[in-house]
Protein backbone atom coordinates (compact mmCIF):
# COMPACT_ATOMS: atom_id res chain seq x y z
CA UNK A 1 0.00 0.00 0.00
CA UNK A 2 1.18 3.39 -0.98
CA UNK A 3 1.07 6.65 1.25
CA UNK A 4 0.16 9.53 -0.88
CA UNK A 5 2.58 12.26 -0.74
CA UNK A 6 0.31 14.62 0.86
CA UNK A 7 -0.51 12.78 4.01
CA UNK A 8 3.37 12.12 4.38
CA UNK A 9 3.58 15.63 4.78
CA UNK A 10 0.97 15.96 7.32
CA UNK A 11 2.42 13.32 9.16
CA UNK A 12 5.90 15.03 9.07
CA UNK A 13 4.60 18.39 10.30
CA UNK A 14 2.63 16.85 12.94
CA UNK A 15 5.31 14.87 14.18
CA UNK A 16 7.24 18.66 14.44
CA UNK A 17 4.19 20.09 15.80
CA UNK A 18 4.24 17.10 18.71
CA UNK A 19 7.64 17.20 19.58
CA UNK A 20 6.65 21.33 19.79
CA UNK A 21 4.08 20.95 21.98
CA UNK A 22 6.19 17.97 24.42
CA UNK A 23 8.94 20.66 24.50
CA UNK A 24 6.99 23.50 25.73
CA UNK A 25 5.51 20.92 28.32
CA UNK A 26 8.86 20.29 29.94
CA UNK A 27 11.90 22.20 30.93
CA UNK A 28 14.49 22.21 28.66
CA UNK A 29 17.22 19.63 29.27
CA UNK A 30 18.90 21.22 32.55
CA UNK A 31 22.77 19.34 31.99
CA UNK A 32 24.82 20.09 28.70
CA UNK A 33 26.67 16.87 27.37
CA UNK A 34 29.78 17.13 25.50
CA UNK A 35 28.32 15.40 22.44
CA UNK A 36 24.73 14.72 21.34
CA UNK A 37 25.66 10.71 21.71
CA UNK A 38 26.33 11.43 25.17
CA UNK A 39 22.98 11.84 26.23
CA UNK A 40 21.75 7.92 24.56
CA UNK A 41 22.40 5.77 27.88
CA UNK A 42 19.44 3.93 30.11
CA UNK A 43 20.34 6.28 32.76
CA UNK A 44 19.83 9.80 30.91
CA UNK A 45 16.79 8.44 28.97
CA UNK A 46 15.32 7.26 31.51
CA UNK A 47 15.35 10.45 34.05
CA UNK A 48 14.20 12.59 30.98
CA UNK A 49 11.67 10.20 29.80
CA UNK A 50 9.17 12.79 28.26
CA UNK A 51 12.15 14.56 26.46
CA UNK A 52 13.32 11.43 25.21
CA UNK A 53 9.62 10.90 23.50
CA UNK A 54 9.98 14.44 22.19
CA UNK A 55 13.56 13.54 21.01
CA UNK A 56 12.70 11.03 19.04
CA UNK A 57 9.10 12.23 17.55
CA UNK A 58 11.57 15.09 16.56
CA UNK A 59 14.40 12.90 14.88
CA UNK A 60 11.58 10.45 13.14
CA UNK A 61 10.16 13.84 11.14
CA UNK A 62 13.93 15.06 10.68
CA UNK A 63 14.60 11.57 9.37
CA UNK A 64 11.22 11.27 7.25
CA UNK A 65 12.06 15.04 5.48
CA UNK A 66 15.18 14.65 3.29
CA UNK A 67 13.52 11.06 2.02
CA UNK A 68 9.53 12.82 1.60
CA UNK A 69 11.35 15.44 -0.40
CA UNK A 70 13.86 12.97 -2.52
CA UNK A 71 10.66 11.34 -3.81
CA UNK A 72 9.60 14.16 -5.74
CA UNK A 73 12.67 13.80 -7.94
CA UNK A 74 13.66 11.12 -10.56
CA UNK A 75 17.24 10.60 -9.36
CA UNK A 76 19.23 7.20 -9.59
CA UNK A 77 19.46 5.73 -6.29
CA UNK A 78 23.36 6.07 -6.15
CA UNK A 79 22.60 9.92 -6.58
CA UNK A 80 20.13 9.46 -3.75
CA UNK A 81 22.26 7.08 -1.40
CA UNK A 82 25.08 10.10 -1.97
CA UNK A 83 22.92 12.94 -1.17
CA UNK A 84 21.56 10.90 1.94
CA UNK A 85 24.98 10.64 3.24
CA UNK A 86 26.14 13.84 2.81
CA UNK A 87 23.04 15.08 4.53
CA UNK A 88 23.30 12.92 7.20
CA UNK A 89 26.76 13.41 7.82
CA UNK A 90 25.99 17.42 8.62
CA UNK A 91 23.66 16.78 9.94
CA UNK A 92 25.57 14.78 12.79
CA UNK A 93 28.24 17.22 12.10
CA UNK A 94 26.51 20.49 13.03
CA UNK A 95 24.57 18.33 16.27
CA UNK A 96 28.29 17.48 17.36
CA UNK A 97 29.39 21.34 16.73
CA UNK A 98 26.27 22.45 18.72
CA UNK A 99 26.92 20.45 21.80
CA UNK A 100 30.65 20.91 21.55
CA UNK A 101 30.57 24.49 21.50
CA UNK A 102 27.30 25.22 23.37
CA UNK A 103 26.71 27.96 20.92
CA UNK A 104 23.00 27.61 21.91
CA UNK A 105 21.86 28.44 18.31
CA UNK A 106 19.37 25.53 18.75
CA UNK A 107 18.65 23.70 21.52
CA UNK A 108 20.06 20.89 22.61
CA UNK A 109 16.95 18.38 22.27
CA UNK A 110 16.83 19.78 18.76
CA UNK A 111 20.37 18.88 18.34
CA UNK A 112 20.33 15.52 19.80
CA UNK A 113 17.67 15.10 16.80
CA UNK A 114 19.30 16.43 14.21
CA UNK A 115 22.21 13.54 15.24
CA UNK A 116 19.59 10.82 15.89
CA UNK A 117 18.18 11.33 12.56
CA UNK A 118 21.24 12.24 10.80
CA UNK A 119 23.10 8.84 11.92
CA UNK A 120 19.53 6.73 10.94
CA UNK A 121 19.53 8.56 7.51
CA UNK A 122 22.96 6.69 6.83
CA UNK A 123 20.97 3.66 6.40
CA UNK A 124 19.16 4.17 3.49
CA UNK A 125 22.12 6.08 2.21
CA UNK A 126 24.63 2.93 1.99
CA UNK A 127 20.93 0.86 1.07
CA UNK A 128 20.86 3.42 -2.00
CA UNK A 129 24.55 3.37 -2.81
CA UNK A 130 24.21 -0.48 -2.55
CA UNK A 131 21.05 -0.25 -5.18
CA UNK A 132 23.06 2.31 -7.48
CA UNK A 133 25.80 0.14 -7.70
CA UNK A 134 23.80 -2.77 -8.79
CA UNK A 135 21.57 -0.76 -11.48
CA UNK A 136 23.31 -0.92 -14.99
CA UNK A 137 24.51 2.39 -16.36
CA UNK A 138 22.58 3.15 -20.09
CA UNK A 139 24.47 5.52 -22.25
CA UNK A 140 22.43 7.42 -24.91
CA UNK A 141 24.44 8.55 -28.31
CA UNK A 142 25.10 11.13 -27.08
CA UNK A 143 27.29 10.58 -24.18
CA UNK A 144 29.22 8.29 -26.18
CA UNK A 145 31.29 11.21 -28.31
Amino acid sequence: MKIPKEYILVIITGFFLLSYLMDAIVDPLPTTFPTPYHYFNAATMNKYAFATTAIFIRGAAFLMTPIWLASFFKLHPGAKGGLYLVLGSLMQLYAVQEMATQAQVIPSEWAISLALAGAILLVPAFINIAKGLMVPHTTTPTDQI
